[in-house]
């Protein structure tokens, strides 16, 4: 029973950060969302002895937000599509390992958009959070990425999950280019390109009917002529 309350506060945090993200509060998104993740580790180190069994039960209820986020009149205006949908939870509390996969991917977000938005400043301590929050939601990304990947076998039926893993490549190769990093911003782009394939046909991308223009505009990224060396400085 404890663990369900503390599921419910998990859930809760995290669908209040998605509505504040929605209204452009980044800095309170992402401290309602320091707080869901800190408490799903807790309830992930008392659950490790889970059996096999109850691992696999991870059937999983989300929603994509409706409203795509996009940059604020004060920020300045994205070169590069991000995928920017938070991720609303409503899920049985007995799913910790694709709860922690959403925290995840919401916490890489507005690290994400919070750079976005000291893009326009010049000073040091801007130039220094804006790398900050670039790596750590690098490093979040691919927490998301590496939980939903042994998830895969357990979650494979669950076809929205693809666009999941669309999005966290997406994301991933805009943060790889905007870092200097064009190998990694190549191989995002790679993966991204293979991912995309389940949304070729006209009847995959209907079926996905409220993201159809997100998804084109990751196929434009997928296309993006990558350089081979940094520029000079």
């Amino acid at each position: 029973m404890m663990h369900h309350t503390m599921f419910d506060a998990v859930i809760e945090f995290n669908n209040n950060a998605v509505r504040q993200l929605e209204n452009y509060d980044y800095p309170l998104a992402h401290q309602l969302l320091r707080q869901a993740l800190k408490l799903c580790k807790t309830i992930i180190k008392k659950q490790l002895q889970r059996t096999e069994a109850q691992m696999q039960r991870q059937i999983v209820s989300y929603e994509w937000s409706s409203q795509k986020i996009t940059s604020s009149k004060k920020i300045l205006k994205e070169e590069r599509f991000i995928f920017s949908r938070g991720i609303y939870i409503h899920t049985p509390s007995n799913c910790s390992d694709m709860i922690k996969a959403i925290l995840c991917y919401n916490n890489a977000l507005v690290y994400h958009l919070l750079a976005t938005s000291v893009t326009k400043l010049t000073t040091a301590t801007s130039t220094k959070n804006y790398d900050l929050y670039l790596q750590r939601a690098k490093l979040l990304y691919r927490l998301s990425g590496g939980i939903l990947k042994q998830l895969q076998p357990v979650l494979s039926e669950q076809e929205n999950l693809r666009l999941l893993h669309v999005a966290i490549w997406n994301n991933l190769g805009i943060i790889s280019y905007d870092l200097v990093d064009y190998p990694a911003t190549k191989n995002c782009f790679h993966q991204l390109n293979r991912n995309l394939k389940c949304f070729q046909s006209k009847d995959s991308i209907a079926s996905f009917d409220l993201y159809q223009n997100d998804i084109l505009a990751m196929y434009c990224n997928a296309m993006l002529d990558v350089p081979t060396t940094a520029p000079c400085a």
